[in-house]
């Protein structure tokens, strides 16, 4: 591909009659804007405005918020027709793109591209530049800057080069363009329809973890098990906060919430205290931990750890004091349904939900023999195991059908389609 400051280089040749073109020779761009958020009226209208979040790679209709036509007036926002070319140009979803699929406003974040017109016919077709900028977003994102995260300016979007067919004859290059996209749209088809079935085979497979822990920990059974404790009988918060800036932290791991997976007791990649750059004060745990999210209980976060680290103060480090207790038993029993439901109904009503210590050291704990708890943590740890397998097969085909993606709009605009 080729460097997007303007500069062509290595560019691949085209069919007779075709033309690499600057985004700025074919249309012109501008981007939204945000009423005040010191004035909720301008909130509560009938006009969709679309945020660079909701941006997701086709035709959209329906916005989170709506906005009122005086927020149009007394902002930078700016009402879109149908049928626009968006592109996010920073945050999380920066290089997704939509199309309105309504007359619509955006933020700031997000840029809006417009055909030009040549004899009164535009020059590109909005699909024809969409299915471009997804074909080069890897590379545009590469190309871009902006501190933390990657920021795609309105000056890098209109020095990006498009091979565009017979640019001098707008008629017959209009058509070209859009028997291209109707072709790239049936073979893409495909792509989506398998897609969906990953999708759904996805979600079969992660059910199959959670009926697993539904079955181990259904009332039902646990109404035959004789043990009785209060959790705080059984474990406690051993780990004391630490400096994370001394020199001897800062090759340990930084365990934080988010790398916690939901509903697995799996760790995601982790980085360590020096990587992060931690410097706010962090709790140290001993391997043999485990590390249960203190917040927003119903994403059942919790795992036993082999490791020495340090973790942040939204997890509660907890140690198993009770011969009683297999330590990787409680650890499935945090996220069972019956002590996530009584989380949940423990946390505070703050904007990001809590369970305080007392609630969690108060809870009833029940549980059976030494025996059965091995035998329920083998069971769980086997399915949790196939369904690594499957996942990891399932992430393959996903990563096949971007290839194949790739390929289909690399032919696509060499012409080859």
């Amino acid at each position: 591909m080729r460097g997007l400051s303007g500069m062509v280089d290595n560019l691949w040749p085209l069919p007779d009659g075709w033309e690499w073109k600057k985004i700025s020779d074919i249309a012109t761009t501008t981007s939204g804007g945000t009423p005040s958020r010191k004035n909720s009226e301008y909130f509560t209208g009938h006009i969709n405005w679309f945020k660079s979040g909701e941006l997701g790679d086709s035709e959209i209709f329906n916005s989170e918020e709506k906005i009122t036509e005086e927020a149009i007036k007394k902002s930078s926002a700016k009402i879109f027709p149908k049928d626009t070319l968006l592109i996010a140009m920073y945050g999380a979803t920066v290089g997704k793109l939509g199309i309105l699929g309504i007359d619509a406003a955006t933020n700031q974040a997000v840029c809006a591209i417009f055909p030009k017109k040549n004899l009164g016919i535009k020059i590109v077709e909005e699909k024809f530049l969409f299915y471009f900028f997804k074909f080069i977003r890897s590379q545009l994102i590469e190309r871009s800057f902006g501190g933390a995260q990657p920021n795609i300016s309105q000056t890098i979007i209109n020095n990006v080069t498009i091979p565009i067919p017979y640019p001098n004859n707008p008629k017959l290059s209009l058509d070209i363009q859009q028997r291209i996209v109707a072709r790239i749209e049936s073979l893409l088809g495909e792509i989506k329809h398998n897609r969906s079935l990953l999708e759904q085979m996805r979600q079969d497979t992660e059910q199959l973890l959670d009926s697993a822990i539904k079955e181990c920990f259904a009332l039902s059974r646990m109404e035959t098990w004789k043990n009785h404790s209060c959790l705080g009988e059984i474990a406690k918060i051993i780990a004391k906060q630490v400096d994370p800036t001394l020199p001897q932290y800062q090759t340990l791991p930084h365990i934080g919430v988010d790398v916690i997976q939901a509903n697995t007791c799996q760790l995601e990649d982790y980085r360590t205290i020096e990587e992060d750059g931690v410097t706010s004060g962090k709790y140290l745990f001993t391997s043999g931990s485990i590390l249960y999210s203190k917040i927003r209980p119903y994403l059942r976060k919790s795992v036993l750890v082999d490791f020495e680290g340090l973790c942040s103060a939204d997890i509660y480090p907890l140690s198993v004091i009770s011969d009683e207790i297999e330590p990787k038993f409680l650890m499935w029993f945090l996220i069972s349904p019956l002590f996530t439901d009584y989380a949940k109904s423990h946390s505070g009503r703050a904007r990001i939900p809590k369970i305080n210590r007392d609630a969690l050291f108060s809870f009833k704990l029940v549980y059976p023999n030494y025996e059965e708890q091995i035998s329920i943590i083998s069971y769980l740890d086997l399915i949790r195991f196939e369904v690594q397998k499957i996942d990891k097969l399932l992430k393959e085909d996903e990563k096949n059908f971007n290839y194949l993606e790739q390929a289909i709009l690399e032919k696509a605009f060499r012409g080859e389609l």
